[in-house]
């Protein structure tokens, strides 16, 4: 089984984007912990919202003007403990990095796992694919054909064809694998043909099809 360039690329991709929430998170809360100032918030809302058997305590929250000048409505899930203190009391100790509202972390706040165990989940299902598409890479290896090219390479429409034109030389179509001054890989398939330049000229370019009328080596 052949994966294309483009293909690893993609998955490279996926994976990234998965991790990325956890990746900013973890290096928002570090940074916050790193370089952060401890402020006392204004507690505006004091919420469940969650159940009487299943709690979820979330607080709403302003911080002073100093750091926050837009004195936007900030919300966090805190501990049942930081909540009861918030609400009585109707502040809540924050530390937040100045000029950077947005990265906070409150005092007793709780930090949910379903995050991070479906990223893991995730990763672990791109794990087992990665490697099984390693595993089978080189399976099913198709063959390798050299020929010599007895024109020059052209642009042809899509598919792929070998064409045996009855004089002892081949008409081949194909997608560019590979090219360079002095050879062109081309796929048809169920196989790919190498196709020696020698001297003629190639103008397609890579993953496009091309055709080539060629003589096959001994």
């Amino acid at each position: 089984m052949r994966i294309s360039r483009s293909s690893w690329v993609l998955i490279a991709v996926v994976i990234a984007l998965v991790n990325l929430p956890l990746v900013h998170s973890t290096w928002t809360r570090s940074s916050v912990e790193r370089s952060g100032v401890e402020v006392l918030a204004e507690v505006t809302e004091a919420r469940n919202l969650g159940s009487a058997g299943a709690p979820s305590w979330w607080l709403s929250y302003r911080l002073p003007g100093t750091i926050d000048p837009e004195q936007e409505i900030w919300s966090a899930e805190v501990d049942a403990a930081t909540y009861k203190e918030a609400e009585e009391d109707q502040t809540i100790s924050v530390r937040v990095i100045e000029g950077k509202p947005g990265s906070a972390v409150v005092e007793g706040e709780v930090r949910s796992s379903a995050g991070l165990i479906g990223t893991l989940v995730v990763d672990a299902l791109l794990l087992g694919m990665l490697s099984l598409l390693w595993r089978g890479r080189g399976r099913g290896r198709r063959e390798v054909e050299t020929v010599e090219a007895i024109e020059d390479v052209a642009l042809a429409r899509p598919g792929a064809s070998w064409e045996d034109l009855g004089d002892g030389t081949v008409r081949v179509s194909g997608e560019v694998l590979e090219r360079d001054d002095h050879e062109v890989v081309l796929d048809l398939g169920d196989r790919l043909v190498r196709v020696v330049l020698d001297g003629h000229a190639n103008s397609v370019g890579y993953q496009q099809p091309a055709q080539v009328r060629v003589r096959p080596t001994p």
